[in-house]
């Protein structure tokens, strides 16, 4: 039997606005021409043979429902084990009353009698909104062998939300400080990931006892809260990593995946990432296409110019058509002789011919799915 139970967060408690999150959860906001964010951390679960994934969520998650199915997709799709998507809410000691949770604490008191009840002696806690391929046997490992309380992954990425938690160790990979960036300098330092490992037991504990003070915030209560009292060991994600909060930041990891480069540590042969699989018809090139340095999903039909930019399935660019450092969801089409630079086009939207579009590199322009513009 496996040691290891996932369960994974859909949604992220830092308060970070995000557009493409408005009907949707972060898990299922659609990624690189074919994937969903949770795709990355599922895989990378089931890749290390974590088979018993729990995926709690919080709201608007009807599409992430659609996305993972029953779960066969990452093999997952069994009986005693498997996928299980779990209750969003919490009760009230006297069980009158239902809250949406406010924080993972919250949100892992709601499914208490599931983790109870897991026969798995560690669980991996970890969020969605992660754009990596984490190598969770070397994890499992480390924490094993360290005789760690809790291993939190982190990476030294250059943080872009002041909401994410900054990691310092010592010589021996203890966690000494924990703590949220307050300026843009300190940004600079290595970044938890929202990936954290303990036993089973432990977990319990941590939750009995935010119920009996009414925390909500695990890494505030569980993590910074502990960090004298317990031994968090910390361990590095040496391969690429991103962190998905705001459409800032959505935009800048879809750029970087144009590089080849961060494709093959994203993309690996030896552990692949794994989605829903929508049989499609090849991309149809006509003859006024123009394509340079993109990703073109399957099922579209080009026939104007496409520059650095990720074009999901299904799309229609006609003849005349500039498309340059941009985003276009599935389902989307664009008319004759558009222009259109930093722009994020959502699912289903129909853009008429002669329109012009323009973002800016730090401001990208969002419209949100199932727009006529």
């Amino acid at each position: 039997m496996n040691l290891f139970a996932g369960i994974i967060f859909s949604d992220a408690y830092s308060g970070n606005h995000n557009m493409l999150a408005e009907h949707r959860t972060l898990a299922s906001i659609p990624f690189c021409g074919r994937f969903r964010t949770i795709d990355f951390i599922l895989s990378s679960l089931v890749n290390s043979y974590v088979d018993n994934v729990a995926v709690v969520t919080k709201r608007n998650y009807a599409s992430l429902e659609d996305h993972l199915g029953g779960g066969r997709y990452w093999d997952l799709d069994h009986r005693s084990s498997g996928l299980r998507i779990l209750s969003p809410f919490y009760r009230t000691e006297n069980n009158t009353e239902v809250f949406m949770a406010r924080g993972k604490l919250d949100a892992l008191r709601s499914v208490q009698p599931y983790i109870k009840n897991l026969k798995e002696e560690y669980v991996v806690l970890t969020n969605a909104n992660i754009i990596a391929n984490i190598d969770f046997d070397s994890v499992f490992e480390f924490h094993t062998q360290s005789g760690a309380d809790i291993t939190a992954v982190y990476s030294h990425i250059c943080s872009r939300s002041l909401s994410d938690l900054l990691v310092k160790t010592d010589v021996s990979g203890r966690i000494t400080e924990l703590t949220y960036a307050v300026d843009e300098q300190e940004k600079q330092r290595d970044t938890a990931l929202g990936i954290y490992i303990m036993k089973r037991s432990l977990l319990l504990d941590i939750i009995h006892h935010a119920d009996e003070h009414d925390y909500y915030s695990f890494e505030k209560y569980g993590l910074i809260k502990n960090t004298e009292t317990l031994k968090i060991m910390g361990y590095e994600h040496k391969s690429f990593a991103g962190i998905i909060h705001t459409v800032k930041d959505y935009y800048d990891l879809s750029m970087q995946m144009l590089s080849e480069d961060i494709r093959k540590q994203v993309f690996r042969q030896d552990s692949p990432i794994m989605t829903r699989v929508m049989d499609t018809v090849p991309v149809l090139y006509k003859y006024n296409a123009s394509v340079e340095n993109c990703l073109i999903a399957d099922g579209c039909r080009i026939d104007g110019t496409v520059k650095n930019s990720i074009i999901f399935r299904n799309v229609t660019i006609e003849s005349g058509a500039v498309i340059e450092n941009s985003v276009i969801m599935q389902n989307s089409m664009i008319g004759k002789n558009c222009s259109m630079n930093y722009v994020i086009l959502d699912k289903n939207i129909h853009v008429s011919d002669y329109k012009l579009l323009q973002g800016a590199p730090e401001y990208p322009y969002v419209f949100i799915k199932n727009t006529k513009i």
